[in-house]
């Protein structure tokens, strides 16, 4: 089974305000290392689900539908929702105890589910460290939340991502 190293981040300006992803994917291949970047900027989102969708979207981008990814990031709030959070609020049907929904399960749920089959690994790096990956996926978010041209609507893009995700 292979393994991808996903260094992944998110941003938003003003937050919620124009917002970004960033990936850096490194993956071991006959015996070469290969890289590569991915961004992509939004009109409107909040950093929350900037950071979120930077750890799913490597799914999306991996030709391997079996594949092992290992997300390495600096949010604290994604590691949490799906690897400490997300157990009690699925066995609560996504409620919240005083009703209602909790945030960002558009994004939440499908993280879980391939956290729950061993496919999704979540590692926390420290930010703004000197962490080669990190710092890349930083300033690609960065650049892509900055940069006008190209931003796209976040609800359609999350729609077609985890449509495409299912199939």
């Amino acid at each position: 089974m292979s393994k991808i190293l996903a260094y992944t981040d998110g941003s938003s300006i003003n937050n919620p305000g124009p917002s970004g992803i960033g990936l850096f994917l490194i993956k071991e291949k006959s015996g070469k290392t290969l890289t590569k970047e991915y961004s992509k900027g939004f009109k409107h989102a909040t950093n929350n689900q900037m950071e979120l969708l930077a750890c799913l979207y490597p799914f999306k981008l991996s030709k391997d539908k079996t594949c092992v990814i290992e997300v390495l990031t600096d949010s604290q709030y994604a590691i949490n929702c799906v690897t400490v959070w997300a157990k009690g609020w699925a066995k609560n049907n996504w409620r919240k105890p005083e009703g209602g929904t909790y945030k960002n399960l558009e994004l939440i749920k499908p993280l879980y589910e391939l956290y729950k089959s061993g496919r999704l690994i979540m590692t926390k790096v420290k930010g703004h460290s000197g962490i080669e990956g990190n710092d890349k996926a930083d300033l690609l978010a960065r650049t892509a939340s900055a940069t006008k041209t190209g931003q796209v609507d976040y609800e359609k893009f999350v729609q077609n991502l985890i449509s495409a995700l299912s199939t």
